[in-house]
């Protein structure tokens, strides 16, 4: 899960260009708390087959992991609201296993950067 396609690590250093590292550390602190519930709150939809919610808590996501240069996070979410929005549940459980597991990664590797900036 760690492919170089699965970050833009480019989007790190325009935001450590527009406000330092201390705007790194909070973005990554409100990125691990908001996005963390909105995956929570995708999976409590998908289980109980509320496609909307699921739809409004993927769209949330993609914005979160954009901020951040999560590309996978954001790709899993696209494709998990775009499902949700068309009825679709088949895909929805292995839709939110590769969102769970794409924001595990994400959380990881902004740790990561954030040990390597400081």
């Amino acid at each position: 899960m760690n492919d170089t396609r699965d970050f833009d690590p480019e989007t790190l250093v325009r935001l450590r260009q527009l406000g330092g590292d201390n705007l790194i550390r909070k973005l990554v602190a409100v990125f691990g708390e908001y996005a963390r519930d909105r995956v929570g709150d995708a999976v409590r939809a998908g289980q109980s087959g509320d496609l909307d919610a699921v739809a409004r808590a993927a769209h949330s996501i993609r914005s979160s992991a954009g901020n951040v240069g999560a590309v996978r996070l954001l790709g899993v979410a696209t494709a998990l609201e775009h499902t949700a929005r068309a009825g679709q549940t088949a895909p929805i459980p292995a839709l939110l296993s590769d969102l769970h597991t794409a924001f595990v990664a994400t959380r990881a590797y902004l740790a990561t950067a954030l040990v390597e900036a400081a």
